[in-house]
């Protein structure tokens, strides 16, 4: 058991918490609360934010989030779709 704050104050207690809400540990805990698990999520940054590990998702990222029935609500954001690359 985990207790974390709220922003109003009050402390409840949750089976399990998750430190980083980027990609790895949203994913984390949304199948965590699938599996009926209360998960508390902490980040200590603003979202949304420049973070270089958002701007791409691989073949096996875009299976994660298809499993967690999230790419449709992923690509309702409208995201910048990679078109080229070059290596120097």
């Amino acid at each position: 058991m985990v207790g974390c704050n709220k922003k109003a104050g009050a402390m409840k207690i949750f089976d399990m918490a998750i430190i980083g809400a980027g990609p790895a540990g949203s994913a984390a805990a949304l199948k965590l609360s699938g599996y009926g698990f209360d998960v508390c999520l902490i980040e200590r940054k603003e979202f949304p934010r420049e973070t270089i590990c958002g701007e791409f998702f691989s073949e096996e990222a875009i299976r994660v989030l298809r499993g967690l029935n999230l790419y449709n609500d992923f690509l309702s954001l409208q995201p910048n779709r990679i078109k080229a690359v070059q290596f120097y």
